[in-house]
């Protein structure tokens, strides 16, 4: 259960600086078809469904992280300075890579916030989670 916890916090916590981080570049460099519907009014549905939407994922995806973490620690498990398990780094690595590609072909004009999120997200989800799931 503790581990659960751990991992929905970390989550939550990426889905806050998601959220956050996208509102403030939605907000500073508006795409032309979001700033249509904002003239027309219709656009608060979309802001809360993806709030509500980043936030719930981004916890889940904290909770399956540690799991993941449980599932790969061994007493074996080759720890290298802070990072608590090798394997489970090189797991989420390649993950993050993966999602990269697409990430990056969707959003050309806005590498480098894209750059900031996946540091986040390696910082969040390789280091804290699974130093939450040890602590608990």
């Amino acid at each position: 259960m503790t581990t659960l916890l751990a991992g929905f916090i970390g989550g939550a916590l990426m889905g806050l600086i998601f959220v956050t981080h996208a509102s403030l570049v939605l907000v500073f460099r508006t795409p032309v078809g979001l700033a249509r519907r904002a003239a027309e009014g219709t656009v608060i549905g979309m802001v809360m469904a993806g709030t509500v939407g980043g936030l719930v994922v981004w916890s889940l995806l904290g909770v399956a992280a540690a799991i993941l973490f449980r599932a790969t620690e061994t007493e074996q498990s080759l720890s290298v300075g802070a990072v608590p398990n090798t394997l489970y780094l090189i797991i989420l690595l390649f993950v993050a890579a993966i999602a990269t590609i697409p990430a990056a072909l969707f959003m050309r004009n806005r590498l480098r916030h894209l750059a900031t999120e996946f540091a986040l997200f390696i910082g969040i989800f390789g280091w804290l989670i699974p130093a939450m799931v040890k602590a608990f």
